[in-house]
């Protein structure tokens, strides 16, 4: 018999494929003159990067045998001249590179007893696709979510992830990224195979050629800065390079780009002495703390101490940043905390003498003159305004005469205590 091999794909040989995809193989034997004296035996051989994933459809009648990546298909001898073929399945894996490879090798067919046997002749025995070059895209995501309101000294989260799609990696993947002016960059908290470099602000972020299809993720922190000035410096960017081969697009890019806004100052107060009592001359010692949160002040923070009755301004004990307008025997005090101030707790004491006149209690109360960013706050379970006890003087006298009571005459003397 005259016995030809062929084989064919689906899609067809030549063209690309990528990872996951089904690649359908037919083989197909053609018997003429007369019937095969032996059995035909197709062994096939799966190229690195392909996995057998079963029969399509068997209409030949071969008889599969063989495991793994050999697999052989046999028609047995004696069939009559026609056409019968065989069609089966693979699978294109993520180990795939550059392109996957499928042989065919006949046998048999022809007289068993002949010196040298028959070999079927081969019309086409291998197919051969090229893998589609990788498709990378990388996203930038951050908690809380970009626009979001964030405070000085908080702790930003960024994730960056990179998914491969259609074939490994044949480049590094980077990541350059790049911190606002007003961030500062933390610990990284994840990472699934990157290569981290550069410093400060502007970090690189590697994940090596070769690298299978799938989702990879680097996820790191950064810390509002204690002097955010502005929502402009809490921008983060990402751009991304490499991957496939050289005359490839770049990666895509969903969502390359970060921002968040910059929090008002949050200014509370709060007023207080250690004085339980004072009487007349006395020097009553008050202290005011500002307390500064979120963000630093964008202007001023002005405090108006008004003295009650009987009250006027001696001398400072200690000013730290705040700036004191008041001359002694003042009725009222200027507090002025300068900006930008930064986040944290802001004292000042000051020392205000009793005079004549004081009013029982003595009083006294802070209230806000200026911003500092918002308008200040009496802090909450706090005093704004305190009140003292006034000592006043209690003279009461009696008088009695010394020895016993009783009539008297001229020139006498008479003691009295």
């Amino acid at each position: 018999p005259a016995i030809s091999v062929s084989k064919i794909a689906l899609p067809a040989d030549r063209s690309k494929v990528k990872v996951d995809d089904i690649i359908t193989y037919t083989l197909q034997v053609s018997v003429k003159d007369s019937a095969t004296l032996s059995p035909v035996v197709l062994t096939d051989t799966l190229g690195v990067g392909l996995e057998y994933a079963g029969i399509a459809s068997n209409t030949g009648g071969f008889v599969e045998g063989g495991s793994a990546s050999t697999r052989t298909f046999t028609l047995a001898a004696g069939v009559a001249p026609g056409n019968y073929s065989v069609s089966y399945r693979a699978k294109v894996l993520a180990s795939a590179v550059s392109k996957v490879e499928n042989k065919v090798v006949p046998s048999g067919g022809g007289n068993p007893s002949d010196p040298i046997p028959s070999v079927p002749a081969c019309v086409t025995c291998s197919t051969e696709h090229s893998l589609e070059s990788p498709l990378v895209t990388v996203s930038k995501s951050s908690d809380p979510v970009s626009g979001q309101m964030v405070k000085s000294g908080q702790t930003i989260t960024y994730t960056l992830t990179t998914v491969v799609s259609r074939s490994q990696t044949v480049s590094p993947v980077v990541l350059s990224d790049v911190l606002g002016a007003d961030l500062l960059f933390g610990v990284v908290v994840a990472n699934d195979g990157f290569v981290l470099s550069g410093s400060g602000n502007q970090r690189v972020f590697t994940l090596p050629a070769g690298k299978l299809p799938g989702t990879y993720v680097l996820r790191y922190t950064a810390q509002v800065k204690a002097n955010a000035s502005s929502s402009a410096n809490l921008t983060n960017v990402v751009t991304a390079s490499g991957g496939g081969n050289p005359s490839d697009p770049g990666p895509g890019c969903t969502q390359c780009q970060t921002e968040h806004k910059k929090s008002d100052p949050k200014v509370e107060y709060s007023k207080s002495t250690t004085a339980v009592k004072a009487q007349e001359g006395d020097l009553i010692e008050y202290q005011v703390v500002a307390k500064v949160s979120d963000a630093q002040t964008t202007s001023d923070v002005v405090l108006v101490d008004t003295l009650g009755a009987g009250l006027e301004f001696d001398s400072v004990s200690s000013s730290g940043a705040w700036q004191i307008s008041a001359t002694p025997g003042s009725k009222s005090i200027t507090l002025r905390l300068p900006a930008p101030s930064l986040p944290g707790s802001y004292k000042v004491a000051y020392k205000v003498k009793v005079t004549a006149g004081a009013s029982n209690p003595l009083t006294n109360v802070v209230t806000p003159g200026a911003g500092g960013g918002t308008p200040p706050t009496c802090l909450a379970g706090a005093r704004c305004e305190t009140s003292t006890p006034l000592v006043v003087s209690d003279v009461r006298y009696d008088k009695e005469l010394v020895g016993a009571s009783g009539p008297v005459k001229v020139g006498d003397v008479l003691t009295f205590r």
